[in-house]
């Protein structure tokens, strides 16, 4: 991340820098919150609000709401991605954190092959490796990032 710049006004580009703070204040900002498909919450306000307007005290219901984005995190499990281990290890905290996601997983990505088949997932099911597309969602509710540093066989 070329512009990355950390509050001190310091450019910091490398492993463990400000630079993953900045991405999720980014990802913060894009969340999607909509209504759940299911379930109702009592809006307190709207109910006290009917009461002085009209003397009765009927609930007034919302849709419940939630995040509508799972995100999975496919890390690089090449050698060289030592390097960026606290990097990622933070960045993954802090989106964990910022409550813009309904749930974040993070699996690694095996590349021990040159060819498309040999690529695997670990990180699901303990003691498991499964193909790229278990991670496919076809509710499309689903994003996925891939972090690597492209040093690794792919």
């Amino acid at each position: 991340m070329a512009a990355a710049a950390d509050r001190a006004g310091r450019r910091d580009d490398g492993p463990g820098g400000g630079a993953a703070e900045g991405a999720v204040e980014g990802a913060a900002t894009a969340t999607d919150v909509r209504p759940a498909a299911h379930g109702r919450t009592l809006h307190e306000e709207a109910t006290a609000d009917r009461a002085a307007a009209d003397g009765l005290w009927l609930p007034v219901f919302e849709h419940a709401r939630e995040h509508r984005w799972d995100l999975v995190l496919v890390v690089d499990n090449h050698t060289s991605m030592i390097f960026w281990q606290e990097a990622v290890t933070s960045f993954t905290a802090a989106l964990e954190q910022s409550g813009a996601f309904r749930n974040v997983t993070r699996r690694r990505l095996i590349t021990g092959g040159g060819s498309p088949a040999s690529v695997l997932l670990r990180g699901g099911r303990p003691g498991s490796a499964s193909p790229p597309a278990e991670i496919a969602d076809p509710s499309g509710r689903r994003l996925i990032l891939v972090i690597t540093d492209w040093i690794g066989r792919a």
